[in-house]
């Protein structure tokens, strides 16, 4: 029998203050009738009076409108502090967008609820689009309507407009098909959450449709060049006089017909050549095995393509590889790889042991996974439709912008895995990323080398299997260290003044420029800003402060990671599915599914310096099967239930809270599974403001977990089923349900 729990709140009491207008910082959503909503600023109060009312509503005909009239509704507030207020959603009220309003008197502050917030706008070139081809949208709340949205492409001198209809539409992402007969020009976006009558329009941004060019010249042929193409000698003198003849011509396509191509030695692509095989099946490009791998076997600087071959070697370095920083053949990117098979094995053979060993130990030189099968860095990245199997790591982008990564088999090698570094921007779509290999590990997103921000990343339909190497992790964000930690002057509205020397050099992590900036404690916490650029022990910031920081304020200035989105992925067999390790700002983890795994967690912690957890949200995820083994962070956990977790991990000398705004809503734990709320510590609790709520937990050792070091959690509307334990804080007791 499934029962429901009743609603605890963790309270705890703080400080007396002098009642001031209040601020907002941060709002949860999306959020449905009946749901509790977090919002988190600074001048609260218990006494205040909460009202909500609503902004748009769904219709019956899948549109949506807008009222703006509706009249405002008091609900009673469920948890008040001067941080924060948590309240519900009419059960009555109808699924839209919602405005409340906190406050007593005339001092009040008003915010939007599930009103869509765009993290980036991305087309199908990138940062542009083609007419006949394609707009996401990408963000949250996007869709909370189930509505139509529609898309407003206004020409930026005003002289025109187009509305497109979605052909796809989610709570995170929306996409839009260009016309094909849409000029080219620079367009101002609105996005709309109805394509019929009075609608609720949010700003997106800009975006500029490009021409597709003109196809002019005839390919140049590697056969016309010489070429033989029957796989036993050797061709690379006749690609490379192709190439050398297209480039002299400005450009074009090197053509290769139905053969097998043998290599021996890098092709170096220029920019704007492309090669192209007749069709990956027809067409073999191949490198016979050496003793000493080439570095690379094709290299290009930016703006080159590779589409429909495949390529085979043995002993290799880096397969397909571009520029990573700028140089004199320009900045890196425009890279565009489309029906590629590599099937690229060191080990390939009758090796010896020694070989074997050799050859490892030499990849170990390259990086921490071994060569990168594929290798590329800048902007408007592009692969598509790939078998990707190498003897490393299958994929390492080195600040991708506008990337787009989608429908492609990922095989990661011996003791290899997938890397995205400093992201702005990243689609990374319905792949199937798999370790090839006994030792292959997983992969995540990070801020290694001189990178300081990394943003804007959609993970979506995915598979993630056999991770069985090193750490084990599916999916996880890493930057370990910071710049510093400590109290600081306020200056003026965006200017910081550190009271102590910082404990890492300015130049490091380029300048860190868009590090992040948090207020991690003291007047103003909860507030977070990126750096902008630093003059001695002062910091200039990208956007002033709502509320001031003061002599009791500490912050930390670390890397920052915020605006991921994991949604609908599969994740089946590794250490952890999904692992926020260190500072992870906004991301969205909604229904994903995992197998075996130890499931999905954010941990606010000391990782070489003090790296916050915040505003995180897990919702709509099931965890099928949750008995793990050697599995968890670190492979801490060599048998026991998988978790969705949320943590705040203390280290002196710091008492401000790690982790704050944490949502665990409406996942279903099928088996051998539970959800934490560990703040790890009572005398300077790590973990704030939580809501735990409609979850199910079935077939499980335990249900929740709350500890003493976690303040003002709010656990409402749960379910469970054959559950032996429900363990919260010392004082509440120890609750079983029959």
């Amino acid at each position: 029998m499934i029962l429901r729990s009743i609603c605890f709140f963790l309270l705890f009491a703080g400080p007396s203050v002098a009642f001031c207008a209040p601020s907002l910082f941060w709002v949860s959503d999306p959020v449905f009738p009946g749901e509790s909503v977090l919002t988190v600023g600074d001048g609260f109060k218990d006494g205040m009076r909460v009202a909500v009312r609503q902004r748009s509503v769904a219709l019956s005909d899948g549109g949506a409108k807008t009222d703006k009239g509706s009249s405002w509704t008091d609900v009673e507030p469920l948890q008040v502090s001067e941080k924060s207020v948590k309240f519900i959603i009419p059960a009555n009220f109808i699924k839209g967008v919602y405005e409340v309003r906190i406050g007593k008197g005339t001092d009040t502050v008003a915010g939007m609820i599930n009103e869509p917030v765009i993290y980036w706008v991305q087309g199908d070139a990138g940062k542009s689009a083609f007419p006949a081809g394609w707009i996401r949208l990408v963000g949250r709340s996007l869709n909370v309507t189930e509505a139509s949205p529609v898309l407003s492409l206004i020409i930026a001198d005003g002289a025109g407009e187009r509305t497109l209809k979605a052909v796809r539409s989610s709570l995170w992402e929306a996409q839009f098909s260009i016309p094909a007969d849409m000029s080219p020009g620079r367009y101002v976006i609105r996005y709309g959450l109805s394509e019929q009558g009075p609608r609720f329009w949010v700003t997106a941004g800009d975006i500029e449709i490009i021409g597709r060019g003109v196809e002019g010249k005839s390919p140049f042929n590697v056969k016309d060049h010489g070429a033989r193409g029957d796989g036993s000698v050797d061709d690379t003198a006749a690609v490379r006089m192709a190439i050398d003849a297209a480039r002299n011509s400005g450009g074009g396509t090197i053509y290769f017909p139905r053969g097998r191509y043998m290599l021996t030695d890098t092709i170096v692509i220029p920019q704007n050549i492309s090669l192209q095989g007749e069709r990956r099946d027809l067409v073999n490009v191949i490198w016979p095995d050496r003793e000493t791998p080439l570095q690379f076997l094709l290299y290009g600087y930016n703006h080159f393509a590779l589409s429909d071959m495949t390529i085979y070697a043995s002993n290799h370095g880096h397969v397909i590889a571009s520029d990573l920083t700028p140089s004199d053949k320009g900045a890196p990117g425009n890279v565009k790889i489309e029906r590629v098979t590599i099937r690229a094995n060191a080990y390939r053979g009758h090796l010896k042991p020694e070989q074997v060993d050799s050859r490892f130990r030499e990849s170990l030189k390259a990086s921490s996974g071994g060569y990168d099968t594929i290798r590329l860095g800048g902007e408007n990245i592009i692969l598509t439709d790939s078998d990707v199997y190498g003897s490393g790591r299958a994929l390492f982008l080195f600040k991708p912008k506008n990337a787009y990564i989608a429908r492609n088999l990922l095989y990661n090698g011996r003791w290899g895995w997938y890397v995205i570094t400093g992201a702005d921007g990243v689609i990374f779509e319905d792949n199937v990323i798999t370790g090839g290999d006994l030792m292959s590990t997983g992969g995540g997103i990070n801020n290694l080398g001189d990178v300081a921000a990394s943003k804007n990343v959609l993970f979506s339909r995915n598979k993630f299997t056999l991770m069985h190497g090193w750490d084990r992790e599916a999916v996880t964000s890493d930057a370990g260290g910071g710049y510093y930690y400590g109290p600081v002057r306020s200056l003026s509205k965006n200017v910081l003044e550190l009271q102590e020397e910082p404990v890492a050099k300015q130049e490091a992590k380029n300048g860190w420029k868009y590090a992040g900036v948090f207020i991690l404690g003291g007047k103003g916490m909860g507030q977070y800003g990126q750096v902008d650029r630093l003059e001695g022990k002062n910091v200039y910031l990208d956007r002033p402060w709502k509320v001031q920081p003061d002599e009791t304020s500490v912050i930390t200035i670390t890397m920052m990671q915020q605006n991921y989105i994991f949604s609908d992925n599969d994740f089946v067999d590794a250490g952890m599915g999904i692992q926020f390790y260190g500072t992870s700002v906004g991301h969205i983890v909604s229904g994903n599914r995992s197998t075996r795994t130890g499931g999905f967690v954010a941990r606010g912690q000391w990782y070489r310096h003090f790296q916050p957890s915040w505003y995180c949200q897990f919702l709509d995820n099931e965890i099928l099967e949750g008995n793990i083994y050697r599995s968890g962070p670190n492979n801490a956990i060599q048998s026991g239930e998988a978790v969705i977790g949320v943590y705040g991990f203390q280290k002196e000398p710091n008492a401000a809270p790690l982790s704050i705004g944490s949502i665990v809503r409406r996942n279903h734990l099928h088996s051998n599974s539970h959800i934490e709320v560990i703040g790890a510590g009572k005398k300077s609790p790590g973990m704030r403001d939580v809501i735990v709520e409609n979850n199910i937990i079935e077939n499980a050792d335990r249900g929740i977990i709350v500890d003493e070091g976690s303040r003002d959690v709010l656990i409402r509307g749960n379910m469970f089923k054959n559950i032996k334990s429900y363990e919260l804080p010392a004082g509440s007791g120890l609750i079983h349900y029959h």
